[in-house]
């Protein structure tokens, strides 16, 4: 009855536990958090299954004043979600550097598209008999002005998690067709095949098959010769 939850904004909920004598009684908490918020919810005759990351900050421990202690439970939240989800993380201060870390990159981000710092490699596969490339593999690469080349398994979840992927996606494609329309022309890459990479987020967009068939349309690709 002393318990206090309270929806701060969007999707995010802070629940209050005044009366918690040690930092491992939360965990009873949590899971029965989780527990309810994994009980199917029936709309429209369709079961709707929600998952629930939290993040744990304890008085006095994490923070002696209220923004310090929803600081530290906002960040060991991101913490559980980058985790896989529908768990729960005790805040640790080394969470604030990898934080702090996710944020600079979902900032810059939003800006590497239109200040062209994306460029892609090509990995080509080699037909072991004839010693022909056959195909190509077009892998995303970003070059930072500051940080040089950030490592695609850094970005990319980011890019994922803040929807970004699905603009960076559609360049990854349209990118890669032109360029080899471009090589197509060149004596004995006719018949090249590129594979490119597709979030799985992409797929679930309604416009994605269209979005396929205009990079297709504006290089004049075949659409055989792209996986």
């Amino acid at each position: 009855s002393d318990d206090v939850l309270a929806r701060i904004g969007g999707d995010e909920f802070v629940a209050l536990l005044p009366r918690v004598r040690k930092a491992e009684d939360t965990v009873t908490v949590a899971e029965k958090l989780i527990e309810a918020m994994n009980a199917p919810i029936v709309i429209d005759r369709h079961d709707i299954q929600l998952s629930v990351s939290m993040g744990i900050a304890c008085f006095p421990r994490d923070g002696a004043d209220l923004d310090t202690l929803l600081k530290h439970a906002d960040t060991a939240m991101y913490v559980a979600k980058e985790s896989g989800r529908n768990g729960y993380r005790f805040f640790e201060p080394e969470m604030n550097a990898r934080v702090s870390r996710r944020m600079f990159l979902e900032g810059s981000l939003r800006q590497a598209l239109d200040l062209g710092q994306f460029f892609l490699v090509y990995q080509p596969q080699i037909a072991t008999d004839t010693g022909r490339c056959v195909g190509l593999e077009a892998l995303l690469r970003w070059r930072h002005p500051g940080e040089g080349l950030i490592p695609p398994d850094q970005f990319i979840p980011v890019a994922e998690d803040s929807g970004l992927i699905e603009s960076i996606g559609t360049w990854v494609l349209r990118e890669a067709c032109a360029q080899l329309a471009r090589w197509s022309t060149e004596p004995g890459l006719a018949d090249l095949r590129i594979a490119i990479n597709i979030s799985p987020l992409q797929f679930r967009r309604a416009g994605f098959v269209d979005m396929v068939r205009q990079a297709l349309q504006a290089s004049g690709l075949p659409a055989r010769r792209v996986e």
